[in-house]
């Protein structure tokens, strides 16, 4: 995924469209800034965004300012043998400059561009690039690759309105703490047909050692949320996703610090699974 920065389209044109505006012939010292910066934007802006139609053209222009103004500066002669200024003819330059605005225009008018609005007190670069830093410190250093991965996705979801998919990668990535925890309480998970929150809940609830504030959270996520989220007629809108992300953050914190009062916490040591 490429992020834009749509600074770099207004870069670019601020330094090209005035070439299109140069006399034919000047002198090299008058045009040599709008000459450098152009070249310079236009190599910068290339090296980054992955346009076709417009790559060819855009080409042309740069050999064209090349020929004006070559990477080893040692080689431009500013002043002729007599000491007049050296003049330019700039016809090739604004003739490519013409053609690679005409042809940029066009391509990007096929281009869709997307506002990403902010979801809570989450930024949009945060979930698009590295969900994990939603979680506190303690849980990210437990995450397994897998775990990692359901987060990330569900950061990406979420922040493109995928309600849907950002609560089903969520519920995938707290699980995984949840068979950590059901492993260091009861001894071993149940059978894999067997495996839902609520028969987590009702075993734990069973055994002494097990957090009270678990075994409330993950009755009241799997009635409130888990429940509905896998729900095949069910569709999660972004907002009832965010509540559902913020519940898996708490019970994975109350979990995490549950293990440290367990009397064989070297369960939790490590990546989840």
């Amino acid at each position: 995924m490429l992020r834009v920065d749509c600074y770099d389209f207004y870069k670019l044109g601020v330094q090209v469209h005035p070439l299109t505006l140069l006399a034919d012939s000047v002198t090299l010292n008058d045009a040599w800034i709008s000459l450098y910066l152009a070249k310079s934007e236009l190599n910068s802006f290339f090296a980054t965004f992955p346009l076709k139609t417009s790559r060819n053209p855009a080409t042309e222009l740069f050999q064209a300012l090349q020929e004006i103004i070559p990477d080893d500066f040692t080689q431009v002669k500013f002043t002729n043998d007599d000491g007049t200024p050296m003049s330019c003819n700039l016809w090739s330059v604004k003739k490519a400059a013409n053609e690679f605005e005409t042809v940029l225009k066009a391509e990007l008018n096929g281009w869709d561009a997307f506002f990403v609005s902010q979801k809570g007190a989450f930024s949009s670069s945060d979930l698009i690039n590295r969900a994990e830093c939603l979680l506190p410190d303690e849980a990210q250093q437990v995450l397994s690759p897998a775990a990692l991965e359901d987060v990330r996705q569900a950061g990406r979801c979420l922040a493109f309105n995928l309600g849907t998919s950002a609560a089903f990668h969520m519920v995938r990535a707290t699980e995984t703490f949840i068979w950590k925890y059901y492993e260091a309480v009861v001894g071993h998970l149940p059978p894999v047909k067997m495996r839902s929150w609520g028969v987590y809940a009702k075993n734990l609830s069973k055994c002494s050692n097990a957090d009270t504030k678990v075994i409330g959270w993950l009755n009241q996520i799997k009635s409130e949320y888990r429940n509905p989220v896998l729900h095949p007629d069910k569709a999660v809108t972004p907002d009832d996703a965010l509540e559902f992300v913020y519940a898996c953050i708490s019970l994975m914190m109350c979990i995490v610090r549950a293990m440290k009062s367990l009397p064989v916490p070297k369960a939790f040591q490590g990546a989840l699974p």
